[in-house]
């Protein structure tokens, strides 16, 4: 018996028919979806869009479940996925990534703090670093890339394995459901967050209102410093956490482990935020803040870049 060979994409389209987990995204929810897919498969490219290499296939994958979709409705093309209006980012992009490709240092970069050349250049002399509380970021002067809602996210079970395992008495029980079930996982407290990224890319320079960029080429020890002026600036009773932020995919959430305040919607995704962040040990609703932070000077573990 010959094997048969079966493309990529129809395999995806396959595998989607067997798990629809659009099928009940309206046509607004359905369009929002397009835009936020393209956030993160498209970049800026020597003054071009393009696919970004590295995350091209989980997000094309995604896009051709979304026309699938748009075949089982019975769209005519392009249905709602119309073409975005993208522009330039940033200016200046490629001399930026020359001069920070340039900076000498023994160590790789390892994170990237975006924002204006006047704070950078306080917190590279004198470690001055603005804390903020999670619930501050949904304030809606905030632009559409920085303003969240950190302390709850919104999420929808699927309902081709939808399940909630409950206990009743020693008898286990589960109750599987036949349709898409929202639910919002509400972090018990306000925390305090100080946020970061793991890329170099354009985009964020615009998202940010950026023109300048701190390169952190030692993690570690920038972490410890910062950990260390906070315990003494504003206490010790907060649980201290620093990882990578989990995006998730609303629609996709079955059987992943779900901490409200380390994951977020993977609309964000293109931007490889890494966070630290201070839970206070007993809940608070709301937080004070912001706090300016001063750890020290950071001249042997970081490098500033602007663009000209």
């Amino acid at each position: 018996m010959t094997a048969q060979f079966v493309p990529r994409h129809e395999l995806w389209r396959i595998n989607y028919r067997s798990q629809r987990y659009m099928e009940f995204c309206t046509k607004a929810e359905f369009r929002e979806r397009w835009e936020h897919l393209l956030d993160n498969l498209l970049c800026e490219k020597s003054g071009g869009i393009a696919p970004r290499e590295v995350m091209k296939t989980p997000w094309m994958e995604k896009l051709t479940h979304m026309m699938e979709e748009c075949v089982l409705r019975g769209y005519a093309f392009p249905g709602p996925l119309r073409s975005p209006s993208y522009k330039p980012f940033a200016e200046g992009f490629e001399r930026f990534r020359l001069k920070a490709d340039g900076v000498q240092c023994d160590k790789p970069v390892e994170m990237y703090k975006y924002g204006k050349a006047e704070h950078l250049e306080q917190l590279l002399s004198d470690g001055i670093i603005r804390i903020s509380a999670a619930s501050s970021y949904s304030d809606s002067t905030f632009n559409h890339a920085v303003s969240d809602d950190e302390i709850q996210r919104p999420i929808t079970l699927n309902r081709h394995n939808s399940s909630i395992n409950l206990q009743y008495g020693n008898i286990p029980i589960e109750i599987v459901f036949d349709c898409n079930f929202k639910i919002t996982l509400k972090c018990e407290t306000d925390y305090y967050i100080s946020c970061y990224s793991t890329v170099l890319e354009s985009r964020l320079f615009h998202d940010f209102n950026a023109d300048a960029v701190l390169l952190i080429h030692d993690n570690k020890a920038f972490v410890k410093k910062l950990r260390c002026a906070f315990s003494e600036q504003i206490g010790t009773g907060f649980v201290f956490r620093s990882r990578a932020v989990d995006y998730l995919d609303p629609l996709l959430a079955n059987g992943r482990p779900l901490i409200p305040e380390l994951i977020k919607h993977f609309k964000f995704a293109y931007q490889a935020e890494s966070r630290l962040l201070w839970k206070p040990k007993k809940p608070q609703e709301r937080l004070e803040g912001p706090h300016f932070i001063k750890c020290g000077s950071l001249n042997d573990i970081a490098s500033l870049v602007s663009v000209d």
